[in-house]
């Protein structure tokens, strides 16, 4: 199983200077192929247009998801 952490905070898998980002954002884990994205932020990830608050939201390659505004993560780029 492989994790993904995503924030402003140094030390993240992805790290993003956006100040709109939290510091520990959300976090994507792979298990079995298949991908999950947990929110822990104060105002929500959007995924392909789907808000998610302080949840879990399946997602596959090519999901494009935003953080904070302006942060775009397009899922297909990681390996």
């Amino acid at each position: 199983m492989k994790t993904y952490t995503i924030g402003r905070n140094a030390g993240k898998t992805i790290c993003f200077s956006n100040p709109d980002v939290s510091g520990d954002h959300a976090e994507i884990v792979e298990n079995n192929g298949s991908y999950l994205l947990i929110d822990h932020s104060k105002n929500g990830t959007i995924v392909n247009g789907n808000r998610v608050h302080r949840a879990s939201f399946p997602i596959k390659r090519g999901d494009v998801i935003l953080f904070g505004n302006g942060a775009v993560l397009n899922w297909s780029l990681i390996r």
